[in-house]
């Protein structure tokens, strides 16, 4: 995972540690203001009412008091009544004169004589006795609750004055509602100015959890902004900063990852990465290439889907237990060529515990291939030799041995040896050649050539030796008959240059050339006297890469002997002897020939192949080249 990249659940702490945050501010102040409004308002309900009976008593006492002068001199029971209704409309209120023994005197609402004495009211007693009563009870002659308010009058007379209860109430509602409303409204207001207050503290902070949220996203190129407080200023500052050196560090992390990514790709050995869970993490082209798969089609697996071996998974537990790193060879299938060396080796956290392992695949098929190669090299090379060093030697042992006096004996036994020292030197200098084409360490010159020029001039070289031979040599160029017979004198003549068969193809001529002269020379060698040899040179035209599809075929005919089916995909191989059916006339080759051809072609990115309709009907070898367009 990429430093870059961080799980979508780290990020939401921040902001709702934010939100969070901003909720217990606001809800802080809102709070305090209303258990503010909460204690004002109580303490005005409660208030109000206490206060308002108070004030009413005072205003209802002076009342009473002016009326108890007008009482006071009074004498009559009439007069009394009159002033009482008189009292009673002018306050608005019940209106009870009563004397000093209790006795009711007047009522503004009922008739004294049905009224029981008063001297045992609370007010009243208080009145009687100079002072100011006030008492709030259900009054037995109108059955509701009242207030009552008594001073005293003249001569020893007792004035009351009784409000409603009803009435005071809602007088005290009115004025409670006059009073909590404004109140109410005061808190709407209060928590609006709390909230927005709020609001603009946590809304710089939100817009710095916005982009630290961005960076954690990967987005480095977001910036904090710089208004606001000095506080939440200095803030953003920072993150910037940390953004802008994180951006550093991340192009660094960035830089170094793509070098080893690459230095990873080119390596020529499979590297494979496993978890802890031993599952494939990552893997390079080379361990694609290796053990055949593609990692986006493994990615997450267990890697015994790529490898299934006993050994191998002993060695990777070994690694995560013991944190050790092993080597061994592990064999692909059941050709013993299908090989590879494993390194595995830990990976481990900075506290030294290992959270995967890597696989390092050494492909061991070449490897096993190129020795067995070599032993068979020796083995052929070693057979190929004994054959013309032990002639040569028993010749000249003969030869020491007394058979020089015999001239008719000397002159075969010497032509003899020749023959096969020559063989032998063909033999080294074709080991050689073979030899520096399988070590590519060939250097072709690449030119843009008619492929006719070394076919033709390999066939000049052929020409008079199949003619001694007794064999029928011919060419064809695309479908056409080319050169007199007897091919001296084309170079000088200028004959060969005038055969432009318009095709080209980019190669060495110099070597192109020999290849046409080993299978000029492997039919020569086997085609009996008397058969014949065609040479032809053919563009080929759609179809597939097999088939020469944009490609020139240069191919060799003969009539010699053949070949059997099953030996035809070995022609080709060093030291191939041929069955007895296509025995060497005129002399043995190095069996190297065929095998030089193919190394050449394939220098030249061709094909090489052989055909033949079975034993005694001929051989038919060819080579494809592409063209160059």
């Amino acid at each position: 995972m990429s430093p870059a990249e961080a799980p979508a659940p780290a990020r939401r702490p921040a902001r709702g540690l934010l939100v969070r945050h901003g909720a217990r501010v606001a809800l802080t102040f809102v709070g305090l203001i209303l258990l503010a409004l909460l204690g004002l308002g109580v303490s005005l309900y409660h208030s109000e009412r206490s206060v308002y009976i108070e004030l009413l008593a005072e205003n209802l006492a002076r009342a009473a008091a002016v009326a108890g002068e007008e009482f006071g001199e009074a004498r009559d029971a009439e007069t009394l009544a009159i002033l009482v209704r008189k009292v009673a409309d002018l306050t608005g209120t019940r209106v009870t004169l009563i004397a000093h023994s209790g006795l009711v005197l007047a009522d503004s609402q009922a008739d004294p004589a049905r009224m029981e004495n008063h001297a045992g009211r609370p007010e009243v007693r208080t009145a009687i006795l100079g002072g100011k009563g006030v008492a709030i009870r259900s009054s037995p002659t109108l059955g509701e609750e009242m207030l009552y308010i008594a001073v005293p009058a003249g001569d020893g007379m007792v004035a009351r004055l009784a409000v409603p209860m009803t009435a005071v109430r809602e007088a005290v509602n009115r004025l409670r509602y006059a009073t909590l409303l404004p109140l109410a409204a005061v808190g709407v207001l209060g928590v609006a100015l709390v909230l927005g207050l709020t609001r603009r503290m946590t809304e710089p902070l939100r817009e710095m959890s916005g982009v630290a949220r961005e960076m954690a996203a990967g987005n480095l190129e977001v910036r904090a902004p710089l208004e606001g407080p000095v506080e939440v200023a200095e803030l953003g500052q920072t993150l910037n900063l940390l953004a802008a050196n994180l951006s550093e560090r991340m192009a660094e992390v960035d830089a170094s990852r793509e070098r080893l990514e690459t230095l990873v790709a080119g390596l020529p050995a499979g590297v494979i990465e496993i978890d802890r869970d031993y599952r494939v993490v990552m893997a390079n082209p080379a361990a694609e290439r290796i053990l055949g798969f593609r990692l986006d089609q493994v990615r997450g697996r267990h890697y015994s889907a790529l490898v299934r071996s006993y050994g191998l998974a002993q060695a990777v537990r070994t690694v995560f237990e013991r944190g050790q790193s092993q080597k061994l060879e592990v064999e692909l299938g059941e050709d013993p060529d299908q090989a590879v060396h494993v390194s595995v080796s830990p990976l481990r956290h900075p506290s030294g515990g290992a959270f995967g392992a890597v696989l390092v695949l050494e492909d061991l098929g070449q490897t096993r291939r190129d020795a067995r190669m070599r032993r068979d090299l020796v083995a052929n090379v070693s057979h190929e030799l004994k054959t013309p060093v032990a002639s040569i030697r028993a010749l000249a042992e003969t030869l020491a041995a007394g058979a020089a006096g015999d001239p008719a004996a000397s002159t075969r036994f010497l032509a003899h040896i020749q023959r096969e020292s020559e063989r032998l030197a063909r033999l080294v200098d074709d080991l050689l050649e073979l030899a520096r084409l399988e070590a590519e360490e060939v250097s072709m010159e690449r030119a843009v050539i008619d492929p006719v020029r070394p076919v033709v001039r390999a066939v000049e070289r052929f020409a008079p030796l199949m003619e001694r031979r007794g064999l029928a040599l011919s060419l064809e160029v695309c479908g056409r008959e080319v050169g007199p017979p007897g091919w001296r004198g084309w170079s000088e003549a200028g004959d060969a240059d005038r055969l432009d068969s318009g095709l080209r193809v980019a190669g060495d001529e110099r070597y192109l050339e020999r290849a046409v002269a080993n299978l000029l020379d492997n039919a020569m060698k086997f085609t009996p006297e008397g058969g014949s040899v065609r040479v032809s040179v053919t563009r080929h035209e759609g179809g597939s890469r097999d088939e020469g599809s944009g490609r020139v075929e240069i191919a060799v005919t003969d009539t010699g002997p053949g070949l059997n089916p099953e030996v035809i995909p070995l022609v080709f191989g060093r030291f191939y002897r041929a069955d007895p059916g296509r025995a060497r006339q005129g002399g043995g080759g190095t069996g190297l020939g065929l095998a030089i051809v193919k190394h050449i072609v394939q220098h030249h990115g061709g094909l090489v192949g052989a055909a033949s309709e079975g034993p005694g009907r001929g051989a038919r070898f060819w080579f494809i080249l592409p063209l160059d367009d």
